[in-house]
C-alpha cells in the first residue's frame, strides 16, 4: 500500500506543481530543428482579422494566416526563437506560440538493382485484388517531398495537388522520397510496366511540403493537411517524423479526424520505444490515426523500426521495398577538360592548377594565383533548352577562398537568352549539413565541396542560361574560386525504379490497403476502416509487446473477411510496455500502458480514453519543463511495481481510478 500511496502522491504532485503547459523547456526544443526566422502563433477565438492585425502591429511583427486563427509570424531581427515565443505568449490575445518545427523524411539508402516485390506477397495482396484493385474515387494524399507525376506507373493515377514550398500547382519531387511513397501506395498495376502498388487505381494527391533536403516544416504540413481536407482526400500518408510536439500540427490532424480522413503515420527509424521517446506525428494518439512499424521479409521487427504496444498499431513490410523513383537525367554538363567552348568568359579562365576530376577547372584566379581588386568577373554558360524538363537543379563543385564579407561569388540565371539576370541562392553541403547562401564569401577550407541551385521554378525554359558572377572591393585579394563538374539534372521518372528501407516504406503499404478497403466499402467510417486493418493482421510472436495489434497487415483478410464494427481487444501479453530508465534506455522491470502504467492497470487498456488523456497530459505538459521531466523519470522508475500490484485487485483498481479522476 505504501507503493500505491507514493505513486498517487507523485501524480497529484505533478498536477499541483506544473499546472498548465508552458515553454520553460524551450532550450531543449532549440536543439530539435525549426525555421530560424518565423514562429507559429494561434490567436484567441474572440479576435477578428483586424484585431489580429492590431496584435501583430503592437508586437512589431508581420504574419500570414495559415488556417483559422493560426498565423505564420516573422520574428524581429536580433531576437531568438525563445524570446519571440515568450513575447508572443505574454500577449493576452495569443492562445499559444511555438517554433515552426521541421520534420525529416526517414530514408535508409537504397539499392538500384531490381528485385521481386516480396512485400506484396507478404501482405497477401493478390487475395485482396480478387475483390478490388482500387477506385479513382478514393484519394490518397501523399504529404512528402512531391511526386514525379510523369512516371509511367503513376501518371494515370495522379490528381491535382499543391506545392506548399514554392506555392504553385506543380508539386514535382525535388528530393526523391515522395515518389517512392506514392508508388508503394498506388503505383499502377497490371500495365506491363515496372512495379505494382498495393492499390492499382486509387487516386494520388501530391502535396509537396518537403524541400530539396527532405525537410518538412510544420507550417507547410499544416497547409497540406488542410488542402487534403478541402479537396476530398480520404487518406493521408505521412512518412516523416520529428521529436517535438506541435500544437498546430496536432490541431490540423484533429481537423482531419473531424472531416473523416484516416491519417497513416510512420513510427520512425530510431529503433526506440515510443512510450519512452515519442516522435510525431506517430505519437499524437488521435482517433483517426494508424501508426506503422516495419518488418522484414522474415517477419521480424526491423532493427531500425520504432515500436510501442500502445502508440504503434500495426507493422508492414519496410525493408528492401521496390518502388517508383525520381529519376535524375542530365540536361547539361561541363568539365572544362577539353575546352570552354560555348562559354562567354570575362576575367575567368580554364586552369590546370586545381580540378575536381581529371585535369582542368574554371577559375577567376588570373593574376599570379589571385583575383584582382575591383574585379567584376562573369562566366556565362551556353544557351540550354530545358523544355520538357521538370525538377531541374544546377550542381557544381567549388574550391577556394575570397576576402570574407567583402568579395563575393553569386549564381545568376536568365530565361531570355541573357538579357535579364536573377540571383539564385546556393545550397552548400559540408560534412552532411546543408546550408543556403545568397552569395559565397570566405573559404572552402582547402577542399572541394558540392553546391547546388534549385531551378525548378524555371522548368521548361527553352532559352535558359546561368552565370557565375564574382565581385571584389578595392582592398585585399585571395586565391579565388575554382569550379568544376557542372551539371543540370532533371527528374524524368521514365522506367525508373529503386528500392529502399524504413518505416517510410511501411506507411504507404497501410495507406494503400485503406484505399482498397474504402474502394470496396465506401460507406465505412474512419473508425471502421481502422478496425478492419487492425482486426485482420497476421499475428507474429516477435511483435508481441511491440505493436498494439501484435501483427502485420494482411490485405486478403481485410478485404475478404472485414469486421468493421469489432473494436480490437489485444491480449494482455501483447500490450505490456517496457518502461524507460532515466537515460531513456529500456528498464528491466515490467509494466504497461505507454508509460502510464498505473492508469493502464486502473482502467484496463492503454487505449482507454482516460489513459490517452493522461498520456497527452504527460507529453503536452510534463515533458515541457525540467521539473516535469524529472517527475516522469521518477514515475518510470517506481510506478511499474505499483501497477503490477494494483492490477491484481479490483478494489485497488477502483481506488486508483478514484485517485486519478481529478487529473483526468
Amino acid at each position: 500500500m505504501r507503493r500505491i500511496s507514493c505513486a498517487i502522491l507523485l501524480i497529484a504532485l505533478s498536477y499541483a506543481l506544473l499546472g498548465p503547459a508552458s515553454y520553460s523547456g524551450i532550450e531543449d526544443k532549440e536543439r530539435l530543428g525549426y525555421a530560424p526566422d518565423r514562429i507559429i502563433v494561434k490567436y484567441k477565438s474572440h479576435l477578428d482579422t483586424n484585431q489580429i492585425k492590431a496584435a501583430q502591429d503592437r508586437a512589431g511583427v508581420s504574419g500570414r494566416e495559415l488556417t483559422g486563427r493560426i498565423h505564420l509570424v516573422s520574428i524581429n531581427p536580433g531576437k531568438s526563437i525563445a524570446q519571440s515565443i515568450a513575447e508572443a505568449e505574454s500577449d493576452p490575445d495569443v492562445e499559444y506560440a511555438e517554433p515552426n518545427y521541421v520534420r525529416c523524411v526517414s530514408l535508409v539508402p537504397d539499392d538500384p538493382l531490381y528485385s521481386s516485390q516480396w512485400a506484396l506477397a507478404d501482405i497477401e495482396a493478390s487475395g485482396a485484388w480478387d475483390v478490388t484493385t482500387g477506385s479513382s474515387g478514393v484519394t490518397i494524399a501523399i504529404i512528402d517531398t512531391g511526386v514525379n507525376s510523369h512516371h509511367p506507373d503513376l501518371a494515370m493515377n495522379m490528381t491535382s495537388g499543391w506545392d506548399f514550398c514554392d506555392d504553385d500547382s506543380q508539386p514535382m519531387d525535388v528530393y526523391g522520397h515522395g515518389t517512392k511513397m506514392a508508388g508503394v501506395a498506388a503505383g499502377r498495376g497490371n500495365n506491363e510496366t515496372g512495379i505494382s502498388g498495393v492499390s492499382w487505381k486509387n487516386s494520388i494527391m501530391p502535396l509537396r511540403a518537403g524541400n530539396s533536403q527532405g525537410e518538412l516544416y510544420v507550417h507547410e504540413i499544416v497547409q497540406a493537411i488542410d488542402y487534403a481536407i478541402a479537396n476530398g482526400a480520404k487518406i493521408i500518408s505521412a512518412s516523416y517524423a520529428g521529436t517535438a510536439y506541435s500544437n498546430a500540427e496536432y490541431e490540423a490532424m484533429s481537423r482531419a479526424a473531424a472531416a473523416g480522413l484516416l491519417f497513416v503515420a510512420a513510427a520512425g527509424n530510431q529503433g526506440s520505444n515510443l512510450d519512452c521517446c515519442p516522435v510525431y506525428p506517430a505519437s499524437y494518439g488521435l482517433s483517426n490515426m494508424i501508426s506503422v512499424a516495419s518488418v522484414n521479409s522474415g517477419g521480424k521487427l526491423s532493427s531500425f523500426s520504432n515500436y510501442s504496444p500502445s502508440r504503434v498499431h500495426v507493422a508492414a513490410p519496410g525493408e528492401s521495398i521496390w518502388s517508383t523513383s525520381h529519376v535524375v537525367s542530365e540536361a547539361f554538363s561541363a568539365g572544362f577538360d577539353a575546352s570552354a567552348a560555348g562559354w562567354t568568359l570575362d576575367n575567368w579562365q580554364r586552369s590546370s592548377i586545381r580540378s575536381f576530376s581529371r585535369d582542368y577547372s574554371l577559375t577567376n584566379s588570373i593574376d599570379a594565383g589571385k583575383y584582382r581588386d575591383n574585379m567584376s568577373a562573369t562566366a556565362v554558360s551556353p544557351e540550354i533548352n530545358l523544355s520538357g524538363a521538370a525538377g531541374c537543379k544546377l550542381y557544381f563543385q567549388i574550391y577556394g577562398s575570397s576576402e570574407l564579407n567583402c568579395d563575393y561569388l553569386a549564381v545568376e540565371t536568365s530565361v531570355d537568352g541573357g538579357n535579364l539576370w536573377s540571383s539564385r541562392p546556393m545550397l552548400i553541403d559540408q560534412d552532411g549539413v546543408t546550408s543556403e547562401y545568397p552569395r559565397l564569401s570566405g573559404s572552402t577550407l582547402n577542399k572541394w565541396i558540392t553546391a547546388y541551385v534549385d531551378l525548378s521554378s524555371l522548368d521548361g525554359s527553352s532559352s535558359f542560361r546561368f552565370r557565375f558572377k564574382f565581385t571584389s572591393d578595392a582592398v585585399n585579394t585571395d586565391e579565388g574560386f575554382f569550379i568544376d563538374d557542372i551539371r543540370i539534372t532533371y527528374g524524368s521518372g521514365l522506367e525508373a525504379y529503386r528500392r529502399g528501407s524504413g518505416t517510410s516504406f511501411s506507411t504507404p503499404h497501410v495507406a494503400g490497403l485503406a484505399g482498397l478497403i474504402w474502394s470496396k466499402y465506401p460507406a465505412y467510417s474512419v473508425a471502421q476502416v481502422k478496425n478492419v486493418i487492425i482486426n485482420s493482421v497476421t499475428k507474429i510472436d516477435s511483435l508481441k509487446n511491440k505493436v498494439y495489434s501484435g501483427g502485420k497487415i494482411n490485405a486478403s483478410k481485410a478485404l475478404n473477411n472485414p469486421d468493421p464494427d469489432s473494436v480490437f481487444a489485444p491480449d494482455s501479453a501483447d500490450i505490456q510496455s517496457e518502461p524507460c530508465g532515466s537515460s531513456g534506455a529500456i528498464a528491466s522491470s515490467s509494466g504497461g500502458g505507454g508509460g502510464c502504467f498505473i492508469a493502464t492497470a486502473a482502467f484496463g487498456s492503454p487505449l482507454e480514453p482516460q489513459v490517452l488523456k493522461l498520456r497527452n497530459f504527460r507529453d503536452r505538459v510534463l515533458a515541457r519543463s525540467w521539473a516535469g521531466r524529472q517527475f516522469i523519470r521518477l514515475y518510470y522508475r517506481y510506478s511499474p511495481p505499483a501497477a503490477d500490484f494494483i492490477r491484481k485487485s479490483e478494489l485497488l483498481r477502483t481506488a486508483a481510478r478514484v485517485a486519478l479522476f481529478p487529473v483526468v
